[in-house]
């Protein structure tokens, strides 16, 4: 089997339910497979993937600064002297 969708989403203020509930989707020969998941296990999912998207969210940051660096650092035009 393989993992075809991993859904984790927050619970909305009108829904019955607190925290996070999802779904994990696997695809085998034999058809899919659908996995409901509770709070529980939907915060150790997601306590497993925050490294990466800590990881992420600095790489993007360090991009953005660089880029503005760049900009900023570039010479400004000057008026030509007599």
């Amino acid at each position: 089997m393989k993992l075809e969708r991993i859904e984790i989403k927050a619970a909305a203020q009108w829904e019955s339910f607190t925290g996070y509930r999802g779904e994990i989707t696997f695809d085998g020969p034999l058809g899919k497979v659908q996995i409901q998941v509770g709070d529980e296990l939907s915060r150790r999912i997601l306590k497993e993937c925050a490294g990466e998207l800590v990881a992420a969210s600095q790489q993007v940051a360090h991009e953005l600064t660089a880029s503005i660096i760049e900009q900023v650092a570039t010479p400004a035009i000057e008026a030509p002297t007599e």
